[in-house]
């Protein structure tokens, strides 16, 4: 299951982030909910697969010995543990910078699964602390106990004495609050962490109302701006005049670093950088490599987020990350390189 997941859903995730080709789709007007809208319906398909021919193998190998509504109930389960895995396998996608990370990563927790499926008796003894932290390692006890129970009930007529029904019905709950858990966590960091839609909002954005209905917004700020540049012109800068400006930038800096503690080192690319692009204008940016212009262009497309300074793109200030999104599918790029062929 994990290996499927992996060779499919997990490396086609990943093939799309190569070179941001993914983040520069959402950036392009790409709905994020849709997008995972599909992936989460591909992986229920495949979930629904394995959950179908795991229940069949069993009544086909044993007919009759398993009632109905065991069987459901073991299709059910299992389906659970499947979409669990995927969740937990999608995360560590979003967490993990390698992909040969992540791969390790769900080998190891598939072997600690497995483990942990031969020593049940040291689960039990965990209490409902290893339960509440790690539900999937008791989905074997749960599979098996309803497994008993239908035996029994077969053969004797009567519930099996050493299966608890109450014990199963917590590892079921514990299951499926880990799954919704995994998936809210996974939702909440794909706007957080740059390796998600590539947004990189704020922490406290899902309270936001910005965030639910994002406007465009007219800050006076640009009024202002307008004001201090007419009294203040440039004396080698030609004057405009009879024209309305789209793109607006202000004093805006960005600054790279590298290394870490004592040998940390620092380069600027943007210092103090204002420009002006006007609506029905081809503006060209010119400059020696290491100039700027791909860092300017990455402000102001929201990919970056600058040091100081400002800029708004029709009124909306893009240098804030809430209000950016509201320029989702109005503007977008064509990079310096294809993001799916490195040839090109």
């Amino acid at each position: 299951m994990m290996f499927y997941l992996l060779s499919s859903t997990i490396s086609c995730i990943r093939i799309l982030k190569t070179g941001g080709f993914l983040q520069q789709l959402f950036r392009n007007g790409l709905s994020v909910s849709a997008y995972w809208l599909v992936i989460w319906l591909v992986t229920l398909t495949e979930c629904l697969v394995f959950a179908g021919i795991y229940t069949a193998s069993h009544t086909v190998q044993c007919p009759g010995v398993f009632s109905a509504a065991g069987m459901a109930s073991i299709f059910g389960f299992f389906l659970l543990y499947c979409l669990y895995l995927a969740a937990f396998a999608l995360l560590l996608e979003l967490l993990l910078p390698s992909f040969i990370l992540v791969v390790s990563s769900t080998m190891a927790v598939s072997i600690v699964c497995i483990a942990a499926f031969s020593n049940r008796k040291f689960l039990e003894s965990t209490g409902t602390v290893m339960l509440h932290l790690f539900p999937i390692l008791f989905s074997a006890e749960f599979i098996s106990g309803k497994f008993s129970l239908d035996e029994e009930r077969l053969w004797t007529g009567k519930r099996h004495s050493k299966v608890n029904p109450s014990r199963l019905s917590q590892i079921l709950v514990a299951n499926l609050i880990g799954f919704f858990v995994l998936m809210l966590l996974k939702f909440y960091l794909d706007f957080l962490v740059r390796t998600g839609n590539g947004f990189c909002l704020s922490l406290s954005y899902p309270v936001r109302a910005s965030f639910w209905r994002p406007q465009v917004a007219t800050s006076a700020a640009i009024e202002d701006t307008k004001s201090n540049d007419a009294k203040k012109s440039e004396p080698n800068i030609e004057p405009v005049i009879g024209l309305s400006s789209i793109v607006e930038a202000k004093e805006v800096s960005k600054t790279y670093s590298s290394g870490c503690c004592s040998g940390r080192m620092k380069w600027l690319v943007l210092k103090q950088l204002s420009c002006t692009i006007y609506r029905g204008q081809i503006t060209a940016l010119i400059g020696h490599n290491g100039a700027g212009k791909s860092t300017l262009i990455k402000i102001l497309t929201g990919e970056e987020l600058p040091d100081e300074g400002t800029a708004h793109i029709g009124g909306c200030l893009v240098t804030n990350s809430l209000l950016r999104l509201s320029l989702r599918g109005r503007i977008s790029t064509c990079p310096q390189f294809d993001a799916l062929c490195d040839s090109l």
